[in-house]
């Protein structure tokens, strides 16, 4: 399976950029950060459904640190699945979504959530997807004024549990970059997005295409 990842457009409506991407993929995830601070928030899901209508596949976004509420807002936009606190499976493969947050280090709603959702279900046979917004420490945070700022909760969640990716963004110093924790795939793929193959087995992913221009 191929997923188109992308996030952080900070009010970008016209979403045609990404479909030569969006062509080859079979789900879509969008990581938040789709507006400042709600600004547009109805222009901007507008263009987002037209993009998933248009592209005929599942498409699943969480909110970022820009959002909120963003659950309510989409009720009006079937086209677009709300991600977060949620699982989502589509061909073999899960998604688990978990949005907002920013530079908190210690994380425990989210720690519970992780140890819940990996409590009641079993993933052995499947690929796992997580869809952040906040990135884990020591991956995709890297800022030049900061250092590493992302959550040391999400880093050791994903060395507990290996998923085969994880989608997070928030620091667009590092959009573009992409590390390996592991066996897990960690991207942050910017507003220019990415094209990833998750193949069937559980931790076996590879980068199918990279980033393509929001201009």
């Amino acid at each position: 399976m191929k997923v188109l990842v992308f996030g952080d457009t900070h009010g970008i409506d016209d979403f045609s950029y990404l479909e030569e991407l969006a062509k080859d993929a079979d789900m879509i995830l969008c990581l938040g950060d789709i507006t400042f601070f709600m600004s547009d928030i109805d222009a901007i899901l507008e263009g987002l459904s037209l993009f998933a209508e248009k592209m005929k596949k599942p498409f699943l976004i969480t909110h970022g640190n820009h959002e909120y509420d963003l659950d309510v807002f989409i009720e009006d936009y079937p086209s677009l699945i709300y991600l977060h606190e949620e699982v989502f499976e589509y061909n073999g493969v899960c998604v688990i979504g978990h949005g907002g947050a920013g530079f908190s280090r210690r994380e425990p709603r989210v720690q519970s959530f992780f140890d819940t959702v990996y409590s009641s279900i079993s993933f052995d046979q499947k690929s796992v997807v997580w869809l952040f917004h906040a990135p884990p420490h020591k991956t995709v945070d890297f800022r030049p004024d900061w250092g590493y700022c992302g959550s040391i909760t999400r880093r050791e969640l994903i060395e507990k549990y290996a998923p085969s990716l994880v989608v997070a963004g928030h620091i667009h110093d590092a959009i573009g970059t992409q590390v390996q924790v592991n066996t897990t795939h960690v991207v942050n793929p910017g507003p220019g997005g990415m094209l990833i193959e998750i193949h069937s087995k559980m931790n076996s992913t590879s980068m199918s295409s990279s980033t393509t221009s929001t201009k």
